[in-house]
């Protein structure tokens, strides 16, 4: 699956931002919201400024907020 693959690619390269944000993006479309945190987290320490990152946050947020 893309989560695996994507996985993979985190596990030779932790610190690259694009690919944690790609991540997030796909455990948000799974359903797993608390996976999603955890690699945005860690994508906005190493860019804070990210607007990707900051976007797909704030879409987090929205989602668990409502209780999806």
């Amino acid at each position: 699956s893309a989560a695996d693959y994507a996985e993979r690619v985190r596990l030779r390269t932790p610190d690259n931002v694009l690919n944690l944000i790609h991540l997030a993006d796909i455990y948000l479309h799974l359903g797993n919201p608390r996976r999603a945190g955890k690699m945005l987290e860690r994508a906005l320490e190493l860019e804070p400024g990210n607007d990707r990152a900051l976007k797909l946050q704030s879409m987090l947020r929205e989602q668990t907020s409502a209780g999806v």
